[in-house]
């Protein structure tokens, strides 16, 4: 594999076994018969899409435009005061088809008590990946409570 930032160039052979394994995750790119295949395993369902272009595969996979559609896991998070959250610090993990469809199923679990989600907010995995949270496994003191699927 050739690192391009984070997105890796793989071999028509390793590209074969990412999307029948769904592993390693991350983003890659396979040059073929003068095509690029993108395949965006971030998730681990392999999206792939197939371009003419190099730089266009490059932007199909650093593309945020889609990411609720790709990107089927949501982070609640949780803060000190806790009276209407169902925690104290930390976060919950549902897994979704979208945002919508994130914030029913968390609802669905942790019923409002006053209009508003119960919790501090929510992030894509994506943009938790950024935050210190993640970074230190850590929120005030707690981690992941629990997955919603």
């Amino acid at each position: 594999m050739i690192s391009l930032y984070s997105i890796n160039l793989v071999s028509h052979v390793e590209a074969h076994k990412i999307i029948l394994s769904r592993e390693p995750r991350g983003r890659f790119i396979e040059i073929s018969n003068d095509r690029y295949i993108a395949i965006d395993n971030t998730t681990g369902d392999a999206w792939m899409e197939d371009f003419a272009q190099l730089e266009d595969a490059i932007n199909y996979l650093n593309d945020d435009s889609e990411e609720d559609y790709k990107n089927p896991v949501f982070y609640f998070t949780f803060c000190p005061n806790y009276e209407t959250q169902p925690y104290k610090d930390g976060w919950v993990v549902v897994e979704a088809l979208n945002e919508k469809d994130a914030a029913l199923k968390f609802l669905k679990k942790y019923p409002s008590t006053n209009g508003w989600l119960p919790c501090k907010t929510w992030y894509t995995e994506k943009d938790f990946k950024t935050t210190e949270m993640y970074k230190n496994n850590d929120n005030f003191g707690a981690g992941l409570h629990e997955v919603i699927k």
